[in-house]
């Protein structure tokens, strides 16, 4: 193909384009271009049923299903673990790994009663509080967490 040709085929594939987006209906353009993403950090996200946490206070690792959002539609996303721990009405919610940034996974040891992360053996108890002497400054993250009729909320 000449690069004349080539170059008026370029130019009429772009003119088809143009014309489509401003013909397109108002509507579909409105909600593509208008429609402002909710990010899942600004929701607040259905973890588990009270009742489905034990009686005695021990966490419980929990899989929140998180939800894409496009213009039309919220579809399922990725699940996100989650430690949740329940005791007279108070909920504390942990993320199921330590450190940002390698992500270490937690374990929780009921026989101990408290987090140890599966690599580097980092002990935290269950308020989320470093028991390792060298590594004093570090705590788990708590996720902000609510509940409302018998159901946990948090927010990811």
């Amino acid at each position: 193909m000449s690069e004349a040709r080539r170059g008026k085929l370029k130019a009429r594939v772009t003119a088809a384009v143009l014309c489509l987006l401003i013909a397109a209906p108002s509507s579909i353009c409105t909600a593509f271009f208008l429609s402002q993403p909710v990010h899942p950090r600004q929701q607040w996200i259905s973890a588990v049923r009270l009742t489905e946490l034990p009686a005695n206070g021990e966490p419980s690792l929990v899989n929140v299903q998180l939800f894409r959002h496009n213009a039309w539609q919220r579809v399922p996303g990725r699940s996100h673990p989650v430690y949740v721990l329940s005791s007279h009405d108070d909920v504390v919610v942990f993320q199921s790994y330590f450190h940002e940034v390698l992500r270490l996974p937690l374990d929780y040891d009921s026989n101990r009663s408290l987090f140890v992360t599966a690599c580097w053996r980092i002990e935290f108890s269950l308020d989320g509080e470093c028991l390792s002497s060298s590594h004093s400054d570090c705590r788990l993250h708590r996720i902000p967490a609510r509940t409302k009729d018998g159901q946990v909320y948090v927010q990811l």
